[in-house]
């Protein structure tokens, strides 16, 4: 196997964790659930002649820092893994972007995680508490770390590409937007771009785990670190099968009623 360069660590990792880049992305979330989206969902409630219950509200207004996010994530992502920017081990990486990369999701994911837990109503979907606890940990840890494993966080952070449509879907649900071509049109984008990034990557993301967790760069990365990720990327695929599993019945169900309207 091909010999890693050597692996240098800086004095503190507390640059990399706490840095103008994570702390704009957290204020920037913050500032779009309170102040950006609450407008803009009382302005689409008076056009579409809808009143969301109240429960609904908070659950709105993140979508706009959601969707904002991903396409950074997914753009910035693209762009290391696209150009190389990453490098050719998959153990490490000093990606300058691939670190801004996983600053901007830690800030938007620490913020969003402590509005889920502020709202009763958003803090009992378990599944996303799951996963921004697992999402923060691993980023965290490629973080303090200064680089390891970063490849595959970056590599996660591309099924952030299915995160739009699932949020449009979302909108257009609530203010009963559901017979029109844009709501189909987002609820098939939305199941494509879920398996085309979530689900069709699996085995070839298990296989390259694989090949790097057996070189013996591997040893610079802490033991459990290594346990983490392999628990972390285990359970994301297995939210993923089980959103997909909703997803396809929900598309089959929208298929069949437009089958049915003709």
């Amino acid at each position: 196997m091909e010999a890693l360069p050597p692996f240098t660590m800086e004095a503190s990792s507390i640059p990399f964790l706490f840095n103008p880049v994570s702390a704009a992305a957290f204020f920037s979330t913050i500032f779009c659930c309170f102040i950006v989206s609450p407008p803009i969902r009382l302005y689409l409630g008076k056009v579409c002649a809808v009143e969301l219950p109240k429960s609904s509200n908070k659950h709105l207004d993140t979508l706009l820092a959601s969707t904002t996010h991903a396409v950074l994530a997914v753009t910035f992502a693209s762009y290391s893994l696209a150009f190389g920017l990453l490098g050719t081990y998959r153990v490490f990486s000093k990606s300058s972007l691939g670190f801004v990369t996983l600053q901007v999701s830690l800030g938007y994911f620490v913020a969003d995680l402590a509005i889920i837990l502020l709202d009763q109503k958003l803090r009992s979907d378990k599944a996303s508490l799951m996963h921004h606890f697992a999402g923060i940990i691993g980023l965290v840890l490629s973080l303090y770390f200064q680089g390891k494993l970063m490849f595959y966080l970056i590599f996660r952070l591309i099924s952030e590409l299915s995160t739009p449509f699932v949020n449009m879907r979302w909108v257009l649900h609530h203010f009963h937007i559901t017979n029109g071509t844009l709501y189909k049109i987002t609820a098939y984008g939305m199941v494509a771009t879920f398996f085309a990034t979530r689900i069709i990557t699996m085995p070839w993301f298990w296989y390259d785990c694989y090949n790097c967790f057996v070189h013996p760069g591997m040893v610079i990365v802490p033991d459990f670190f290594k346990v983490w990720a392999v628990i972390n990327f285990s359970a994301f695929d297995v939210l993923n099968l089980y959103w997909f599993y909703k997803m396809v019945r929900g598309a089959i169900k929208l298929y069949n009623s437009h089958n049915n309207q003709e």
